[in-house]
């Protein structure tokens, strides 16, 4: 069952009180300033009504809770706020005695200046979009962007966001990921996870006794991680380097839980190396 948020209910309150005063549109239409801001928000509390449950209907189909988000609920989310910086943008114009049609035939005269300044935000509002609906990449996902990896948090107007291996919180931009070779790895296997790391050469490890030190570390997610997955797969050997990937199968695709899986590896990893380090 999906649970709406109580703040949610304010808003829909919020918004029926607003579209309420048009049974009082004669009265308001004595005070052209307020009559004109009514209006506006009229506008924006219809679009807020008919996107909100557009959005309710499809958490519910697709059994997404309100703490969680998809490609289809960001872009939605998006596409309001960017109504609403319209609407008030057009409202402003009003208040200083420009009609949207005056506006767009006088604008010919600086659309080439516009159109320079803003291409720029316009691609990265558009690739944003184009991101979102198409689902090339889904929040939740593990992706490579170059050499950058991370799961994927938000899709947002202008900017994507990715939480890395360590936790921290990366932004990129949508035209600048829209254009970059992406790997998404939680496509090719939804619960096939890896994680690359490097040993130095000088260093004397017996790969299969570090593949059974690293497995028994993570005897606590026995019931999350699939029997006989785990491998270590020896990429590179180059003269200062050894490239390593180490694999595991997911019984079933859950971001927190392979996100805490990784974190808990690479903590495993990092004291199994020092402790061979300080053993010497």
């Amino acid at each position: 069952m999906i649970f709406i948020k109580k703040s949610l209910y304010a808003k829909y309150a919020l918004a029926v009180f607003v579209l309420s005063s048009f049974f009082y549109r004669h009265q308001i239409s004595k005070f052209p300033f307020l009559e004109q801001g009514f209006a506006t928000l009229r506008f924006i509390a219809m679009v807020f009504l008919f996107l909100q449950t557009s959005t309710i209907f499809y958490r519910i189909r697709n059994k997404i809770e309100f703490k969680n988000s998809d490609n289809i609920i960001a872009a939605i989310s998006n596409a309001f706020k960017i109504i609403v910086y319209i609407s008030i943008f057009f409202l402003f114009l009003r208040y200083n005695g420009v009609s949207p049609i005056q506006f767009f035939t006088s604008i010919s005269i600086v659309a080439a200046a516009i159109a320079i300044v803003s291409k720029d935000y316009l691609t990265s509002i558009i690739s944003g979009f184009f991101i979102s609906f198409t689902k090339i990449i889904n929040i939740g996902d593990y992706i490579s962007i170059g050499s950058i990896k991370g799961i994927v948090k938000e899709i947002k107007l202008t900017k994507l966001f990715l939480e890395n291996d360590q936790g921290e919180l990366i932004i990129l931009g949508n035209e600048k990921v829209f254009l970059s070779d992406i790997v998404n790895h939680s496509k090719s296997n939804k619960r096939r996870v890896s994680l690359e790391f490097e040993l130095q050469p000088s260093e004397l490890y017996d790969i299969e006794q570090l593949e059974e030190s690293l497995k028994n570390s993570l005897s606590e997610f026995d019931e999350q991680i699939v029997s006989n997955s785990f491998s270590l797969r020896i990429d590179n050997i180059f003269i200062d380097k050894i490239c390593i990937t180490l694999f595991y199968t997911l019984e079933k695709l859950e971001p927190a839980i392979e996100n805490e899986i990784r974190k808990k590896t690479i903590r495993n990893l990092i004291k199994l190396i020092q402790s061979k380090q300080i053993s010497k």
